[in-house]
């Protein structure tokens, strides 16, 4: 893992402020690092997207110090249209979350929770969650150990805790939701695309990047049929387009016809005034 001083991420990225947490706050809450960043930097390449789908509840499920669920209202706005929570079931992390929300001037509802127990009425409500799960694979026993070691250690395969949420997407989510999670190579990325395919979700990799020894990828997933109809509303702008397009032509066209019928009709008077002019001469 990277400290955030030492990453640069993409130019005009709108990062949130972290100057108000410390390095003695790191030492009990997951700092900001390399798959931190490009999780914000995703969350921005996949804007026009997420601002078609118009997303109102959003979740970031473990938010450590709130860096990108921060990010995101950020990103979206911030105006009361849209609803931001958090959970952490490390009671310093939710903190630590809140105080980075209240920095960064958005309203942002923290639980100290695991996964989503107590705000189980929202299920099937969450638009947008997003999950940057403790990953790295470690002995079983590290799992349960809390603090700051449960903000990594992801037991056998880093997976442990991954599928213990795998399951629980499908009532989360919205139907036309998304749900973004970093995933590294030792996951076994294809195993946690399969699974949930088998739950009826598509995936896209808006994310991949070398970081030191890890391959770092955030996948979203998405139910096939919103991807359609995002498909269906652009294919109903580029019909428009056609339509106008076709309208403007027609328009031309009848415009230079009338044009070349006047031009007709006034080289036929012309015509017949000339007529009239020589056959008075005549006379």
């Amino acid at each position: 893992m990277t400290n955030i001083s030492e990453f640069k991420p993409l130019p005009n990225a709108n990062e949130p402020k972290m100057d108000h947490l410390t390095t003695k706050d790191y030492k009990d809450v997951y700092e900001p690092s390399e798959d931190s960043f490009l999780f914000i930097d995703s969350l921005q390449k996949d804007y026009e997207n997420i601002k078609a789908m118009n997303p109102f509840i959003m979740l970031e499920i473990g938010s450590g110090s709130g860096f990108v669920i921060t990010f995101l209202a950020k990103m979206l706005g911030n105006d009361g249209s849209k609803y931001y929570m958090s959970t952490d079931i490390n009671p310093k992390a939710a903190i630590a979350s809140s105080k980075t929300s209240i920095e960064n001037n958005v309203h942002l509802d923290v639980l100290n929770t695991s996964f989503v127990s107590s705000i189980e009425r929202l299920k099937g409500s969450i638009d947008i969650l997003l999950f940057n799960p403790p990953y790295v694979p470690t002995p079983s026993e590290e799992v349960n150990e809390g603090g700051i070691v449960a903000s990594w250690a992801g037991g056998i395969n880093g997976r442990e805790v991954i599928d213990k949420l795998l399951p629980q997407i499908p009532s989360i989510l919205s139907k036309k939701g998304f749900f973004y999670i970093v995933l590294v190579q030792e996951n076994k990325p294809k195993q946690v695309i399969s699974i949930l395919g088998e739950y009826g979700f598509s995936y896209k990799v808006v994310g991949k990047r070398k970081a030191r020894n890890e391959l770092l990828y955030i996948i979203k997933f998405y139910r096939e049929n919103n991807n359609n109809n995002n498909n269906n509303n652009n294919n109903n702008n580029n019909n428009n387009n056609n339509n106008n397009n076709n309208n403007n032509n027609n328009n031309n066209n009848n415009n230079n016809n009338n044009n070349n019928n006047n031009n007709n009709n006034n080289n036929n008077n012309n015509n017949s005034n000339s007529n009239n002019s020589n056959n008075n001469s005549d006379n």
